[in-house]
């Protein structure tokens, strides 16, 4: 059938492969470029709206060294192909101050 074309012994057969693999390998991009791509900060952030979905934060454990709390927390960032795109994070802060900040 279709994949005949390339047992054929006529002088264009090679020039016929290398024209189908041109456009094999140029059809993908040529889409990409079609679409129209965002090009500013404003545009690509256009849509987008932190309020939409709750962080859903969890403390997975909390652990006190050096004078510092430490956390390892985990946190809903959005929706990735219908499903939650979580990131973790382990973030310290001192235990006490060591001076006082005025009110």
């Amino acid at each position: 059938m279709f994949f005949g074309l390339f047992n054929v012994s006529v002088p264009f057969a090679p020039l016929m492969k290398s024209i189908l693999l041109l456009s094999l390998i140029l059809s993908p991009l040529l889409a990409l470029r079609a679409a129209e791509s965002p090009q500013t900060n404003t545009e690509i952030w256009a849509d987008f709206d932190p309020r939409k979905d709750a962080l859903e934060t969890e403390v997975i454990r909390e652990w006190k060294e050096d004078g510092g709390v430490f956390r390892h927390v985990r946190y809903l960032i959005g929706k990735f192909k219908g499903k939650p795109a979580r990131m973790a994070a382990i973030y310290g802060f001192p235990r006490a101050p060591k001076r006082s900040y005025p009110q």
